[in-house]
């Protein structure tokens, strides 16, 4: 299943895919927003640092999708020191895509899967006694 998994990760991603999926996903997901999410925004929603912010909205609007980047950045028309990042509508349509293959693999996986057991009372004897009584 992970297998199967990382490889439509792979064929989706393309050169993004030794960076974390859960990362740029979420990134795709708050770029999503109508007018875009600020660096910062990002960055504090995100728990990680401005460096690392910026390394990954650079390959985003690097890497191709589809004919075009998976985000584009704008800066703010009040505020040119603002810079936001907003997702295209392909990165849009093929995270959705990705997100129905990779659901469909995990329920057609865990369909066979055997049930696990519920919690049941143990039959094993029940001792009341403690190590500070006499």
């Amino acid at each position: 299943m992970f297998l199967e998994m990382f490889s439509r990760w792979e064929s989706t991603a393309g050169k993004l895919a030794h960076e974390d999926p859960r990362l740029l996903l979420r990134i795709i997901e708050l770029s999503s927003i109508k007018g875009g999410i600020s660096q910062r925004a990002l960055r504090q929603e995100l728990k990680i640092n401005q460096p690392r912010i910026s390394k990954l909205t650079k390959k985003l609007t690097s890497s191709k999708l589809a004919g075009g980047p998976w985000v584009v950045v704008r800066k703010l028309p009040s505020d040119h020191r603002v810079v936001l990042t907003v997702a295209t509508a392909q990165a849009k349509d093929k995270t959705n895509c990705l997100r129905t293959e990779l659901t469909s693999i995990v329920v057609r996986h865990t369909k066979g899967a055997p049930k696990k057991k519920k919690n049941t009372v143990s039959n094993s004897p029940t001792y009341s006694f403690s190590l500070l009584d006499n």
